[in-house]
C-alpha cells in the first residue's frame, strides 16, 4: 500500500482527469478518500472503480461532478478484489505491464523533467532548473540505467523510488517559485477554496492550499507526475 499522500494524489488526479474539470476535489470527497485509504482499499482498486462509474454513466448530459457519486461502484469493486483475492497466488500479478512498457514509461518520465527544466530555464527560474535537471538526473542514475540492466526488477521497488524523488521535488517546488508568483498562485488558490473554508479544520485547509499550489506550479511548467500509476 502506498503512503497517504501518494494515494490522495494519485485518485485525486485520476478522477480530475476522468471528470475533465480542474476544479479542487470539495472536503467531502477528502474525507472519503480518507476512508478508503483508511480501509485499506487499494488505489488501483479506486481507479478501477472510478473508471466503472464513468463506463456505466448512461446520461450523457449529466455529468459525473464528485466522487461520491461513485462511492457504491468502488465499494462493488473492492467486494470483488477481495474475492478474488481468495486462494489466490501472492506472486506478482500477471497483468503487470511487460518490462518493455515500463522502460519506455520511465524514459518519458525522464524525457518530461527535462522539458520541464528547459521551460523553467526560458522563464528566468535557473533554481527551478536546476532542481528538474537533478530529479531528472536521479530518475535515470536511480531507477531507468538499474531497470534496463535487470528488468525483472519488482515494480513496487520502482514505484517507491519513483514515490521518492516525487516527494523530494514537491517538498522544494513551493521554494522555487518568485515570491509575486506564488502570492498570484496562492491569491487564485484561497479564492478557489473560500467556499470550503469555514467547514474544514485548519491542517486539512493548509493542506488543501498547499496541493492547489503544488498543482499550479506543476501545470504552470509541465512537470510530469511520478508514479507508474500515469502509465
Amino acid at each position: 500500500m502506498m503512503d497517504e499522500e501518494e494515494y490522495f494524489r494519485v485518485i485525486e488526479d485520476h478522477f480530475l482527469q476522468k471528470r475533465g474539470n480542474p476544479m479542487l476535489l470539495s472536503p467531502k470527497e477528502w474525507v472519503l478518500i480518507r476512508e478508503w485509504y483508511e480501509g485499506s482499499i487499494p488505489a488501483e482498486v479506486v481507479i478501477r472503480g472510478i473508471d466503472r462509474a464513468f463506463e456505466k454513466k448512461k446520461d450523457p448530459d449529466n455529468e459525473i461532478t464528485s466522487l461520491v457519486y461513485c462511492k457504491r461502484i468502488i465499494k462493488s469493486e473492492y467486494k470483488r478484489h477481495l474475492k478474488s483475492q481468495e486462494g489466490a497466488d501472492t506472486s506478482p500479478a500477471r497483468n503487470e505491464p511487460p518490462p518493455a512498457d515500463i522502460e519506455q514509461f520511465l524514459e518519458k518520465l525522464a524525457t518530461g523533467l527535462a522539458l520541464s527544466e528547459t521551460k523553467a530555464t526560458e522563464a528566468g527560474n535557473e533554481g527551478l532548473a536546476a532542481m528538474l535537471k537533478l530529479r531528472a538526473s536521479e530518475l535515470r542514475n536511480q531507477i531507468l540505467d538499474p531497470f534496463r540492466a535487470d528488468p525483472a526488477m519488482d515494480r513496487q521497488r520502482v514505484e517507491e523510488r519513483l514515490t521518492g524523488i516525487e516527494k523530494n521535488m514537491e517538498q522544494l517546488l513551493l521554494q522555487m517559485v518568485p515570491a509575486t508568483d506564488l502570492d498570484r498562485y496562492k491569491e487564485d488558490s484561497m479564492r478557489e477554496l473560500k467556499q470550503f473554508e469555514e467547514k474544514l479544520e485548519f491542517g486539512v485547509y493548509q493542506e488543501m492550499l498547499r496541493r492547489s499550489l503544488i498543482k499550479t506550479i506543476r501545470k504552470q511548467y509541465n512537470i510530469p507526475r511520478l508514479s507508474l500509476f500515469y502509465m
